[in-house]
């Protein structure tokens, strides 16, 4: 809920949350020929205070003669509410949403992005740390804004490092295998050798061993 207060300001009566729809803008829709006569008229008559906002080239919103209360809401260079295009049954509106967490009791405004018409700059008396000083010039951009604009960095992801691991060094057992060493049964030395050549020789001569 909201409540219009003394001085022309809205302010929340109850908590709002960030991307909250806030109000619709509403007014009487004319076209640019009539925008041009109606400040020619405004001008001429004094008055300084108008309530245009353009939704399209041919459709824009004079909140001056009718409206609702969403024409209260100030503007500022640090505001809490943004406008945004919706296309509703085939109509493009335009609705005021919380561009952050508002607390109830706190004022709500937006940014005009006022466009000057002639030469003569309008003083901004929002009154923000980074107030530009007139409407229509873009806001200065203080720390503090800079940090809520500016992305949250990528988070980086630690790959973990494969503890190295010990290996025992395994000392290779000798296999079992049996000695080469040469075997002697069967073998002939050379004395057996001589006893054989004594035996044939006898056994040519005739003699008796």
């Amino acid at each position: 809920a909201i409540r219009v207060v003394g001085g022309g300001r809205m302010i929340a009566l109850e908590d709002i949350k960030e991307g909250q729809f806030v109000h619709e803008y509403v007014g009487e829709i004319i076209d640019e020929p009539e925008v041009a006569r109606r400040l020619q008229s405004y001008t001429a008559s004094g008055v300084t205070d108008y309530y245009i906002l353009t939704v399209e080239t041919s459709r824009i919103i004079d909140a001056k003669p009718k409206a609702n209360n969403a024409r209260f809401m100030n503007h500022s260079c640090d505001p809490n509410c943004e406008t945004q295009k919706w296309n509703v049954c085939g109509l493009t509106c335009i609705g005021l949403f919380a561009k952050r967490a508002i607390p109830a009791g706190e004022e709500l405004t937006f940014d005009y992005q006022f466009d000057t018409r002639g030469q003569e700059k309008k003083a901004c008396l929002c009154g923000s740390s980074n107030c530009s000083g007139f409407l229509g010039v873009p806001a200065k951009k203080t720390e503090d804004r800079a940090k809520r604009e500016k992305p949250p960095p990528k988070k980086k992801t630690k790959s973990r490092k494969k503890k190295p691991t010990t290996r025992r060094k395994e000392t290779p057992v000798p296999s079992e295998s049996t000695s080469a060493t040469p075997s002697t049964v069967g073998s002939t030395t050379g004395d057996d050798i001589e006893d054989d050549l004594q035996k044939i020789n006898a056994i040519v001569n005739g003699v008796d061993l």
